[in-house]
């Protein structure tokens, strides 16, 4: 590209077909090399949403929202993955 650029990201919409009663889920961006996952969190990337928070449906027409703290910046040319967690 000609010039530099990226995105900005504020939340991530996840659908959910099940979940535990109890157990919080977790979301956080990392980077990749070579398309392996690294352990790089990428800055203010990791949300969580109570267990009462998250929405299930069986044909994914409920979404729910996971808002990260502040803006996360995502540069060009550069690969990330999610990671989903019951912390």
């Amino acid at each position: 590209m000609d010039s530099p650029g990226g995105v900005f990201l504020s939340s991530i919409d996840l659908y959910f077909q099940s979940k535990d009663s109890t157990t919080p889920v977790s979301v956080e961006i990392r980077t990749m090399e070579n398309g392996t996952l690294t352990r790089t969190v990428v800055p203010n990337s990791v949300a969580v949403v109570q267990a009462s928070d998250v929405k299930t449906s069986s044909d994914a027409s409920l979404a729910t929202k996971f808002t990260f703290p502040s803006l996360v910046y995502l540069n060009q040319d550069t690969y990330y993955t999610f990671i989903v967690t019951g912390k």
